[in-house]
C-alpha cells in the first residue's frame, strides 16, 4: 500500500508481507511507476524516466546512477519484486 500527500517529497509504503512501513522518495515512487511492464531492461526504464519526469526532479542527475542508487534499495524493502536486467 502506498500513501502519498499533495505537496510533499516523500511517500509512505507499506509491506504488508512483512509489516514494515518505510518513507520513499517521490523519485522513489516514479521509478517503479515506470518499471510497471515486465521485462524492462536499464535503459528502457532510463529512457521512460526521461520521458515522464518532471525536468526539475532530474536537473542535473546522471539518471543512470540515480537508479542503481535507488533500485537495490527499493527490493531490499519489498517495493520491487525484482530489479531490472
Amino acid at each position: 500500500m502506498v500513501l502519498a500527500w499533495e505537496g510533499e517529497d516523500h511517500f509512505v509504503f507499506f509491506d504488508a508481507s512483512s509489516g514494515d512501513t518505510h518513507l520513499l522518495s517521490v523519485f522513489a515512487l516514479l521509478l517503479a511507476e515506470v518499471m510497471e511492464g515486465d521485462g524492462l531492461t536499464q535503459t528502457e526504464i532510463r529512457q521512460r524516466l526521461l520521458d515522464q519526469a518532471d525536468p526539475e526532479l532530474l536537473s542535473g542527475a546522471d539518471v543512470s546512477q540515480v537508479l542503481e542508487m535507488h533500485m537495490p534499495r527499493l527490493a531490499e524493502v519489498g517495493f520491487l519484486l525484482e530489479q531490472a536486467v
